[in-house]
């Protein structure tokens, strides 16, 4: 995956996975295919992603 992967949350139903990249932006993975469909753009060094129980929202910490 590149740029180093950090923590990841799935969503509920399972359709996506998000991925933080320590090096820069949050990786969304279709996980039916397992390829990265978009890359949400972080420029503070996202380290970890949770998801409500709802799968509504995602929080996302950073390094520094």
């Amino acid at each position: 995956m590149g740029k180093a992967p950090a923590g990841g949350a799935c969503p509920p139903d399972g359709g996506a996975a998000f991925v933080a990249l320590r090096g820069g932006g949050i990786a969304v993975i279709d996980t039916n295919t397992a390829q990265v469909v978009e890359t949400i753009d972080d420029s503070f060094g996202p380290s970890r992603i949770t998801m409500t129980p709802d799968g509504r929202r995602g929080f996302v910490t950073n390094h520094g």
